[in-house]
């Protein structure tokens, strides 16, 4: 077993200039690139702030296999 931290650096930044919703789309696409990168027999989760869950879930929502 192994685990890996990550951050999303500026994401205050990118929240504060053109919104959330922006935001969250970035943690989406970061979210999407690291699931992908994964093998199928390995599990993405995390602890996270309360914007990067949110986009999980969204992500989840609208993507198939993540």
């Amino acid at each position: 077993m192994s685990c890996v931290q990550g951050d999303v650096d500026s994401l205050k930044l990118i929240n504060d200039t053109w919104g959330h919703h922006i935001g969250d789309e970035a943690i989406s696409h970061v979210i999407k690139h690291i699931r992908a990168a994964l093998p199928n027999n390995h599990v993405f989760a995390g602890l996270v702030a309360m914007n990067l869950w949110r986009s999980y879930r969204n992500a989840v929502r609208t993507t198939p296999n993540l």
